[in-house]
């Protein structure tokens, strides 16, 4: 289950651009919880403040170990630093 929270004004807050790059960052991350994570619910919240867009995704997943971050940046993938 994936809950999805964004406030009345955020349009009206945006220009397209940031809307379209706020979008492209929570598809990706809802792509790698669902490669990944092994979760069963996600949390989506978008949040205007004082002029700033905050967002934060949170998920009940799997996690990952210090040896699968370390594999993963020795193969040049972002990931979580």
């Amino acid at each position: 289950m994936t809950t999805l929270i964004t406030p009345p004004d955020l349009d009206p807050s945006t220009v397209p651009e940031t809307r379209h790059a706020i979008y492209r960052v929570i598809q990706q991350s809802l792509g790698n919880i669902e490669a990944h994570a092994n979760a069963t619910t996600v949390d989506v919240h978008v949040a205007v403040e004082s002029g700033l867009i905050r967002f934060s995704i949170t998920d009940d997943g799997r996690g990952s170990s210090e040896e699968e971050r370390q594999l993963a940046q020795s193969r040049g993938s972002y990931g979580i630093s």
